[in-house]
């Protein structure tokens, strides 16, 4: 208590923590010092990181406890989230369906952590069932790269240096290239969709002449990884299936099955009542 009242409040966990006793902090923290709560939580959470089992398991409820009487709701779900507690994640998420703001915000952490909620009658609402679907996850994160004004494609060259003092580094590097330039070519077309993944737009694989640029890759192997990289430039985006549909029509086996690999990709925790992924993969698969 004394260092409670001397705001020491790290060293009365640690000594709690030492003592085996930091069952009592629920009862010494005052849930009207909110930042005194929120840090003796985080402290507590980030201790059980170095703890065995199960004592940083009861660490983490102890926590947990804290947090809803000092109604840190928000970070009440994370805490039931680490703990891996599908029941007390669930009564968290219910006990604020009336906060729009924190329901909101709560939908959004558990829909990044793939954690589905059915809701039912009076609690359904199409702005809740979006942010838990992650329905329009593709539409926010353009809108936030078009605001930074990064939206313009980029292809693997424009990110190569082109200063004097990585010219023979750079040459060194082409020499080696050559000699397995197939491998080369592949490694492209990583880079372009890892640069440009999400965007649903590029300059070598959604493109018309984009056969081309696949018909460079010699390995059937190394085609079928570069059309699966399409789920990559298109992830998240249920409209940019269209994009990837025309390569099913193949005659190249490999080129077909990367594209049943990147419809895969694209619905990737997306949860649609349409499940534009089953219906496409349903008759391929047996």
């Amino acid at each position: 208590m004394f260092f409670i009242q001397q705001c020491s409040s790290i060293e009365a966990c640690d000594l709690l923590l030492e003592t085996d006793q930091q069952i009592f902090l629920d009862e010494l923290i005052s849930n009207k010092n909110l930042d005194e709560c929120r840090k003796v939580c985080q402290y507590i959470s980030m201790m059980s990181v170095y703890q065995q089992e199960p004592e940083n398991e009861q660490n983490l409820y102890v926590s947990l406890a804290l947090c809803l009487r000092c109604n840190l709701q928000i970070d009440a779900l994370l805490l039931a989230i680490q703990i891996n507690r599908f029941d007390l994640i669930e009564k968290i998420f219910l006990l604020n369906l009336n906060n729009r703001s924190v329901r909101n915000q709560m939908a959004l952490i558990l829909a990044r952590h793939s954690i589905a909620i059915n809701l039912h009658g009076p609690q359904m609402d199409s702005e809740l069932v979006n942010l838990l679907s992650n329905n329009d996850l593709s539409y926010h994160f353009q809108m936030f790269a078009k605001h930074l004004d990064l939206c313009r494609p980029r292809v693997p060259k424009e990110i190569f240096k082109k200063d004097q003092t990585h010219r023979n580094l750079r040459a060194r590097h082409e020499r080696l290239l050559q000699m397995n330039q197939s491998k080369s070519i592949l490694g492209s077309t990583f880079m372009n969709c890892f640069l440009n993944a999400c965007f649903s737009s590029d300059r070598l694989l959604l493109t018309e002449n984009a056969m081309k640029w696949i018909g460079r890759h010699r390995d059937p192997l190394d085609r079928f990884a570069a059309v699966a990289s399409l789920g990559f430039l298109c992830l998240w985006d249920l409209n940019s299936l269209n994009k990837i549909d025309k390569f099913l029509y193949s005659t190249d086996e490999h080129i077909k099955g990367g594209a049943l690999l990147a419809f895969g990709i694209v619905n990737c925790s997306i949860r649609s009542e349409y499940d534009p992924a089953f219906l496409m993969l349903s008759s391929y698969v047996r």
